[in-house]
């Protein structure tokens, strides 16, 4: 079957009403729409004036990568092959138009103005002013870590730009995912993986055997709703607060959980990933070989556990304590999917192990808010069928 690019050839026209646009090149493409550089000599209309000439502006394109396609290598013309994309389009494209239209309000220093917002080619667009240079990830990734006075004047101005967005009643929900998926450095080492016969609460599978582990990042606290919704547009955890961004999302199976890196991973560029159970256990533990990253007890003070006793549901991430490496609610809270399938362990020492290499459930770690301490244990295992969804269990993100 002959297929099609998906990005608009450099030269093709986008007609609105009142304006004609000239595509001159692709900024940047995700899961949800495709941004291009493009050229308009007609007139603009912006809060305060009109703007006459020639002048260069970027546009987004709704355009689901999953379910949309071009009529040709020629058109304009976006389609939805399938019913069930058909269904899924319509839902996030009313969603689009909507968000933009309100963009389209705002007028703020550190806001990009938007300048219009129009449908054509079975699809929406909204345009922008362009502005040139580097994205503050890539300036980073090229000259390295800002110094700490200009980071904060960086953080001032998003702040700043968040006030102004919540005084007018709205949500920033398109904060870019390799933005707020905070990552820490874990430096890779050895550590006994597993429990000693002698820790109070072992289970048989926790046999004791040294690991090997390479550096990697993993993600600062669990993912929670509102990343999920960012990525997907949907929100499908049993605890679901009308001011609940900050929980942790739950109630998504492993395959589900697969879609969501799929989705994220296509629009940063990065490759996300399930940790393996040995990354887990090694960030968990900090360098402790107790039966908590804390010592040999965990109270309820200390983490989201006992949740017959006392909260009864999930609690806000990054609300208890870190572990010494700064990495929040990894005893407690939600259980989190490993990429492992559930085996035994072995006996002799293994460097960077992958699990079994197959099985019937996946491994989950770190206990949860509806289990007792002794179930939230550094060593303790659990697992899951991979198919189905747990109110109790979430996830984290690592990065190689």
């Amino acid at each position: 079957m002959e297929t099609h690019s998906q990005e608009l050839p450099q030269g093709a026209t986008l007609r609105s009403r009142d304006s004609v646009y000239t595509i001159q090149r692709t900024l940047g493409q995700g899961g949800f729409g495709i941004t291009y550089m493009a050229t308009t000599p007609t007139w603009l209309e912006k809060p305060t004036d009109r703007i006459q000439g020639k002048f260069t502006v970027a546009i987004k394109e709704f355009f689901m990568a999953d379910y949309c396609e071009r009529d040709s290598s020629h058109s304009s013309q976006v389609s939805v092959p399938t019913t069930a994309g058909r269904e899924q389009v319509e839902y996030y494209r009313t969603r689009f138009v909507k968000e933009a239209r309100n963009v389209s309000r705002l007028s703020h220093p550190n806001i990009v103005q938007a300048l219009e917002v129009f449908e054509a080619n079975n699809t929406a667009y909204i345009v922008m002013e362009f502005i040139e240079g580097d994205s503050l990830g890539q300036w980073v990734k090229a000259r390295g870590p800002l110094p700490e006075d200009e980071a904060l004047g960086y953080i001032r101005q998003v702040a700043e730009a968040l006030r102004y967005i919540h005084g007018k009643r709205m949500m920033h929900l398109d904060l870019k995912p390799a933005n707020i998926l905070r990552q820490l450095y874990v430096e890779g080492g050895m550590s006994m993986m597993g429990s000693p016969s002698s820790e109070k609460g072992r289970y048989y599978d926790e046999v004791q055997h040294p690991v090997i582990v390479s550096s990697f990042f993993i993600g600062k606290y669990e993912v929670t709703q509102g990343h999920w919704k960012a990525v997907t547009g949907s929100n499908p955890s049993y605890f679901h607060f009308k001011k609940g961004d900050n929980y942790p999302v739950e109630s998504v199976s492993w395959y589900d959980v697969q879609e969501f890196i799929r989705r994220l991973n296509a629009k940063t560029g990065k490759h996300y990933r399930f940790p393996t159970e040995a990354e887990w256990e090694y960030a968990c533990r900090a360098g402790t070989t107790t039966a908590f990253n804390i010592g040999d007890e965990l109270k309820t003070s200390q983490a989201a556990i006992d949740s017959f006793l006392s909260i009864g549901r999930t609690k806000p991430v990054g609300t208890y304590s870190p572990n010494a490496w700064g990495l929040y609610d990894m005893h407690g809270n939600v259980y989190e999917w490993c990429s492992d399938w559930y085996g035994d362990y072995p006996t002799s020492s293994q460097t960077d192990p992958k699990g079994s290499p197959s099985g019937t459930a996946r491994v989950v770690r770190g206990g949860s808010w509806n289990g007792f301490g002794k179930y939230c244990r550094s060593a303790r295992r659990n697992y899951y069928n991979p198919a189905h969804s747990y109110y109790n269990v979430g996830f984290r993100l690592v990065l190689p």
